[in-house]
């Protein structure tokens, strides 16, 4: 993939030192011209799908979120196949480090339950999202000179449900894993939870709850409960003892929940993470307004069956576009077990598709799911789209495949191909249910994933597609592109009203 002439190029960024390698690849400080000050840079290295599902995954997992203890996330790019990404620059130290500068010191109380509250703090805020971080460990969580706690590294960060290829080995930093993580059982916020615990093991001791190879760390974890830290340290507060041991119990359902953590340490949830809370009481239903518009959606769903539907739903800001959207897939996804893809326009991601290529991200997980004779069917087509949507690379169905060449063709040719071939991916996806793709704040859209319209509403396509767009920006690439469809598309233009002062 190449950087239009919208994306920042590498001449954007002023090189001013390393601030971390690994497997992945680097993390520098840099100058950003555009932005005119520091950042850190962070870049893949190399070109593999798995790599490139969780960094990309990574960047629009957290992007636009506000909260004073995760790291703020600024852009993401590919520039000649190297992808990289954008983000807050932190001047601090590993919060171990911070913790206990000196770990034949005593232990500064007032110090660590004012780092643990705001780490948990952030644990939680993620746990309200949906996300589980995974690699929670001191070198993940930086602390700067005033005292901020920020959680970074988002690398394993994964949404509980979401099916991801099958992994070799527990992924994750076997010292912090959680026994159901080294046995690659399923996770839960537990598992975090879990992580917490050890890092809290380390700041009364000064040591570790089990030392050995990591093979043998993670079946010691499994078999045998840590000692107590009373036990190494007698000095260790009873209360801070208690919940580092409830926090490292073998037991997943047995260790406190975020909100309970957070007390034990004398504090409550942060307003910004109680904003990321699901609601206590049910969501209201919709007024009658947006009522009439879900049954004109809710139409257009039942008609998808015969042939693609486009919704494109226009209100100024504040009409309730968003909301109505929810409705409309909480109610289709409770009665017909729909594929949904799709998502936001986030004016961080400076990627050439977007929301097209976080849906086609979405649909590879999907595929992880079908059973073999439905798998077999969609494998050519899944070939076909690698060139342009290398993170498909990861699925375990093209292990043995080789990806078609395509030295003869142009970059708009290499487009085309992937764009027809996740057209009819998509076609043998409806044959057994019903799909809908989905984008929000499409008026923000850059890029040019929009294209896919023309290879999705052929004959004997069956998706639902809806834009959620604002009624006061009235020329929008998103919007001349529909607008420039063949006559025979069904496209339903739905209005909403500007919400009551």
């Amino acid at each position: 993939m190449m950087a239009d002439e919208e994306r920042p190029a590498r001449s954007r960024y002023e090189h001013r030192g390393h601030l971390g390698s690994g497997s992945f690849g680097t993390v520098d400080r840099v100058y950003d011209r555009s932005r005119g000050r520091e950042v850190a840079l962070k870049r893949l290295h190399g070109t593999d799908g798995a790599a490139i599902y969780r960094f990309k995954r990574e960047f629009r997992s957290l992007v636009g979120l506000a909260h004073p203890n995760l790291v703020d996330l600024y852009e993401l790019d590919c520039v000649d196949d190297e992808w990289l990404f954008t983000m807050e620059l932190i001047d601090g130290v590993r919060f171990d480090q911070w913790v206990r500068p000196d770990p034949e010191a005593p232990l500064d109380r007032a110090r660590a339950l004012d780092a643990f509250g705001q780490l948990a703090d952030a644990v939680l805020a993620l746990h309200h999202l949906g996300k589980l971080h995974r690699d929670l460990k001191p070198s993940n969580v930086l602390v700067d000179v005033a005292g901020r706690v920020v959680l970074l590294d988002f690398g394993l960060v994964s949404d509980p449900d979401t099916p991801e290829p099958p992994a070799t080995r527990p992924v994750g930093t076997a010292a912090y894993m959680s026994p159901e993580q080294g046995a690659r059982m399923p996770l839960t916020p537990a598992s975090d939870w879990y992580a917490v615990g050890v890092m809290l093991y380390e700041a009364l001791t000064a040591q570790r709850p089990f030392h050995g190879r990591a093979d043998e760390v993670l079946l010691r974890k499994v078999t045998e409960p840590a000692l107590p830290p009373r036990h190494l340290v007698p000095t260790v507060p009873a209360d801070l003892d208690r919940l580092c041991v409830r926090l490292i119990d073998r037991d997943p359902d047995q260790r406190p929940g975020g909100e309970e953590v957070l007390a034990a340490l004398g504090r409550a949830p942060s307003a910004a993470t109680r904003k990321y809370a699901s609601p206590a009481t049910p969501r209201v239903g919709l007024c009658r307004d947006l009522a009439r518009f879900c049954d004109l959606l809710r139409q257009a769903f039942v008609d998808s069956r015969d042939h693609a539907v486009v919704s494109v739903v226009l209100g100024p800001a504040g009409s309730g576009k968003t909301r109505l959207l929810e409705s409309f897939l909480a109610e289709v996804r409770a009665s017909h077990a729909p594929l949904v893809v799709g998502g936001r326009v986030t004016p961080g991601d400076r990627t050439p598709f977007p929301v097209l290529d976080a849906a086609v991200d979405q649909i590879g997980n999907f595929v992880l799911t079908l059973p073999p004779l439905e798998l077999a069917a969609v494998v050519g087509d899944v070939l076909e789209m690698l060139p342009m949507f290398p993170a498909l690379a990861r699925l375990p169905l093209l292990e043995r495949l080789t990806p078609l060449t395509a030295t003869e063709l142009d970059p708009d040719q290499l487009e085309q191909r992937a764009f027809t071939a996740l057209a009819r991916l998509s076609g043998r996806l409806a044959a057994h249910r019903p799909v809908i793709g989905w984008v929000d704040d499409a008026h923000a859209t850059i890029g040019r994933g929009f294209q896919i319209l023309d290879a999705l509403l052929g004959p004997g396509h069956h998706v639902h597609l809806i834009y959620l767009h604002r009624s006061e920006v009235t020329d929008t690439p998103v919007l001349r592109a529909l607008r420039d469809l063949p006559d025979g598309a069904d496209v339903r233009w739905l209005e909403l009203p500007a919400a009551p002062a």
